[in-house]
């Protein structure tokens, strides 16, 4: 089920980054000033052809997406042990006293992970970074509070470990909203 989950983010994200196909223009060789002796390899200079940067308005999504990724790796280690140092794990005998208080730091740190790591990168945006964050939490809290529902919530079953993140990745870069243009 995980696979799954994470193979259909990364065909959504090509899928949504797809964009036109590009071919040269169409250009003779006498148009260009390139004679016959230049083509038989005496003298042609390979010149850099336009169009070899890539363009961070056309890869903004894959950039979010992997740009999130980090974040929430980031995030989920620093969830939990900031979570792990501050809330309460006197839990009355169990086997692992601490553990509740890792996975929650950690499925809080993911979605603030998320947030952070979409809205880092500019990539001509019109929104300021303060407004991308902005949305970005929003929208991450959002995602992943939906991921903890559907993952069991309280429950402790595991799969909200996996949607969680996923989630919150999915609604900060889904958030951003007009802040593509």
């Amino acid at each position: 089920m995980y696979i799954r989950c994470v193979s259909m983010i990364l065909v959504c994200g090509a899928v949504i980054n797809a964009g036109p196909l590009l071919a040269q223009r169409s250009t003779s060789v006498e148009q260009i000033g390139v004679t016959r002796g230049d083509i038989d390899g005496r003298g042609l200079s390979a010149n850099a052809g336009p169009g070899t940067a890539l363009d961070g308005r056309r890869n903004a999504v894959t950039i979010r997406l992997v740009s999130g990724l980090a974040g929430t790796l980031v995030g989920f280690v620093v969830g939990g042990f900031v979570g792990y140092r501050v809330l309460p794990h006197d839990c009355g005998g169990c086997d692992d006293p601490g553990l509740d208080a890792i996975v929650y730091g950690a499925l809080v740190g993911t979605w603030v992970g998320a947030a952070a790591g979409v809205a880092m990168p500019g990539l001509g945006s019109v929104c300021s970074f303060n407004e991308r964050v902005g949305r970005a939490l929003l929208g991450a809290g959002a995602g992943g509070a939906l991921g903890f529902l559907i993952g069991g919530g309280f429950g402790m079953s595991g799969t909200s470990l996996i949607l969680v993140p996923l989630f919150s990745i999915g609604g900060a870069v889904g958030s951003i909203g007009r802040c593509w243009k």
